[in-house]
């Protein structure tokens, strides 16, 4: 009965402080607006191999101590 109720009461402000939010976490809305399709294919590439960069740095940190808060503390954020 307490779980339901307390449920009820955070979710609707949980949804509410996420919808009033002033920025975007995955993107800014207008930063690809005027981009052509050359253009957004270079983009996506460069993304693509930060992203492939990203988890072979994850991977090589994990193998060692500590490695876990490493990729917490500089890699997850990108």
């Amino acid at each position: 009965m307490r779980v339901s109720l307390l449920v009820a009461l955070l979710l609707p402000t949980i949804c509410a402080a996420c919808t009033s939010a002033p920025f975007t976490v995955f993107a800014d809305p207008g930063r690809y607006e005027f981009f052509n399709c050359e253009q957004l294919a270079v983009q996506r590439v460069a993304a693509k191999a930060r992203e492939q960069e990203l988890k072979q740095l994850m991977n090589r940190a994990e193998q060692g101590a500590g490695g876990t808060l490493v990729n917490v503390i500089a890699y997850k954020g990108d």
